[in-house]
């Protein structure tokens, strides 16, 4: 699986930088593993716009907007 701008674990749980915000971002991970579909993909893109749009996830917009100009600078 490759890595992308969003995923299962990043709209699901916020950021978090100790151990025990990892495992459960992991347990988020496992279950997209587990259970890939369309109909999740489609949900995560969905839940990723309302994340966007309603400012719920400050840190993932400044990471993806920081991505976006790197990328542009490069």
């Amino acid at each position: 699986m490759k890595p992308g701008l969003t995923g299962w674990a990043q709209v699901c749980y916020p950021y978090g930088a100790n151990e025990e915000d990892a495992r459960h971002k992991l347990e988020y991970d496992l279950f997209y593993v587990k259970n890939i579909s369309i109909l999740l993909d489609i949900h995560i893109i969905f839940k990723t716009v309302g994340v966007v749009l309603l400012q719920c996830g400050v840190a993932w917009l400044a990471a993806f907007i920081a991505y976006a100009i790197g990328g542009l600078l490069v």
